[in-house]
């Protein structure tokens, strides 16, 4: 009886193995469905992820090149569609004139600074039951205008001292040609500034036909001891940290002088006294007439014109005198070559001097080329000697040397009608800074750059730069340049145009194919 009890309390045991193993094996069919189920779904989203991504950067590709050929043509809202076409895409244009300028919908302009493409790719096949991640991919690139070549920003700068002689004329058509030096200054008879002047030192008129059209500020003191111009001297306003004086160094100011004052068309403000300030029409009441004296009275005033004794005056600060050294970029990275390259006919390298032979010389400049002539030409570089030099540019030219000397026929062309500039360097030592003496000692600095003869012409859309840490001298009668002088030291001499023109403002020569793209990222 024990033991039949014992064999039917295991009755039912296989039912339950069974149905447990069906059940497991129940489990394990669906997991292995739906595993095969979502492969099969993932396959095709990756599939459709991958397509979409190669259309949106097919767009970016596309949109980008009629940016740079010139044919980007888009419709309402900057907007490319190209759904229709393999690959399929639909990209969104606008550009930025400025680096915090809004953002315009529609093709940039080469002046703009940068432009973006916004380019959404659309798979061929959309991922399968539902899974739609992939079917379309949005991409973002970024284009920005490259910065130009360093500029040097004055028509005339000597920071030591510029020294002008008669009928000297700086014009600007486009910007102003400004003058500016650390020391001091001379406008003299027939010259004509068409910008401002800045001078940390003193300003002497020693003609009162000098006249500067803008703004002149002076660190130290006007001295005008010349009669009062028919019309303005300074067509706009006179700051004078010092005195407005009629003679260097005087203590004794008189109230009034008809005939000894400044003419000037804007305000007048002196940190300390005017000479003649009562000859002033729209002059301030002053109470202060310390050390006035001679003929007149103090006077009274109810103007706001013409001020002294103004406190807290300033100039304008500039730049430090921009080192150009044989290692400075971007002129480092030009294509080097030399003097007497055999591609530039007629040029000649003799007893350490570079210059040309009796037939001339000419470069023909296609990339930006840098020649160093500072070793092979120990003695510096005369442009022009016997039969002449010619400079043909399609590109940017800097030639550094020991020493210039423009002493013959020089012709300067751009031909491809293109803005380009022509360097003609005396390198600084360093790189990062330049120091140029006091006017006290600028006897020592050496001669650098001259100019003696010519005929010297330029062609349209040519500008020059002649740089020196040392002296600058002009001693070429009726010397007329397009472009820039820059130097511690500057005489112009006898009679000088400059018309000024920024060398290395490059903004009519770079096209949209120059410009960089800074990033290409999923939006």
């Amino acid at each position: 009886m024990f033991l039949r009890r014992y064999r039917n309390d295991d009755e039912g045991m296989a039912l339950i193995m069974v149905l447990g193993m069906m059940l497991l094996m129940g489990i394990m069919l669906v997991a292995l469905v739906s595993s095969a189920v979502f492969g099969i779904s993932f396959t095709s989203q990756t599939r459709a992820s991958v397509q979409s991504v190669a259309a949106a950067e097919a767009g970016v590709d596309s949109v980008a090149a009629a940016v740079m050929n010139g044919t980007c043509v888009t419709t309402s809202g900057g907007v490319i569609d190209q759904t229709s076409t393999i690959p399929a895409f639909s990209a969104v244009v606008s550009h930025q004139a400025t680096p915090t300028g809004n953002w315009v919908a529609g093709c940039p302009a080469a002046g703009d600074y940068s432009y973006r493409i916004v380019s959404t790719g659309y798979a061929q096949q959309d991922g399968a039951m539902g899974y739609d991640r992939g079917d379309s991919e949005r991409l973002e690139a970024l284009w920005v205008r490259p910065t130009p070549t360093p500029t040097f920003d004055e028509a005339i700068r000597g920071d030591t001292l510029i020294y002008f002689h008669s009928n000297t004329v700086v014009t600007a058509t486009a910007i102003d040609g400004d003058i500016y030096t650390k020391g001091d200054m001379t406008c003299a008879s027939g010259m004509s500034i068409g910008g401002s002047v800045v001078a940390e030192g003193n300003i002497t008129w020693t003609g009162s036909d000098c006249i500067v059209n803008g703004d002149v500020y002076a660190g130290g003191s006007i001295v005008y001891p010349v009669s009062p111009y028919a019309s303005p001297s300074i067509t706009g306003n006179l700051v004078v940290l010092g005195n407005v004086a009629s003679s260097a160094g005087q203590t004794s100011f008189g109230y009034k002088n008809d005939n000894q004052f400044i003419n000037v068309a804007g305000t007048v403000k002196a940190g300390g006294r005017i000479h003649a300030y009562c000859s002033y029409s729209g002059r301030a009441s002053n109470s202060n007439w310390s050390g006035y004296s001679g003929s007149g009275s103090a006077c009274t005033g109810s103007g706001t014109r013409v001020q002294m004794h103004v406190p807290g005056l300033s100039i304008p600060t500039s730049t430090d005198f921009q080192p150009l050294a044989l290692t400075s970029t971007p002129w480092s990275t030009y294509a080097p070559r030399n003097w007497n390259d055999a591609a530039f006919g007629g040029n000649a390298v003799s007893g350490g001097t570079c210059g040309s032979h009796s037939g001339g010389g000419t470069l023909n400049i296609n990339v930006d080329t840098r020649i160093d002539t500072t070793t092979v030409c120990s003695n510096g570089v005369i442009l022009g000697d016997w039969g002449g030099l010619t400079i043909n540019l399609k590109a940017d030219l800097i030639v550094y040397a020991n020493s210039f000397k423009v002493n013959g026929k020089i012709n300067i062309n751009s031909l491809d009608g293109a803005k380009h500039s022509v360097y003609f360097v005396n390198p600084s030592t360093s790189a990062t800074t330049v120091s140029c003496p006091t006017a006290a000692t600028s006897g020592t600095l050496p001669e650098k750059i001259t100019m003696s003869s010519g005929p010297y012409t330029q062609g349209a859309n040519t500008a020059v730069m002649f740089y020196t840490p040392g002296k600058i001298m002009n001693n070429f009668y009726d010397f007329k340049m397009t472009g820039q002088l820059y130097g511690c030291y500057v005489d112009t001499g006898p009679k000088i145009t400059v018309n000024y023109t920024k060398v290395g403002d490059a903004n009519s020569t770079v096209t949209l194919s120059d410009y960089l793209i800074q990033y290409i990222r999923r939006d």
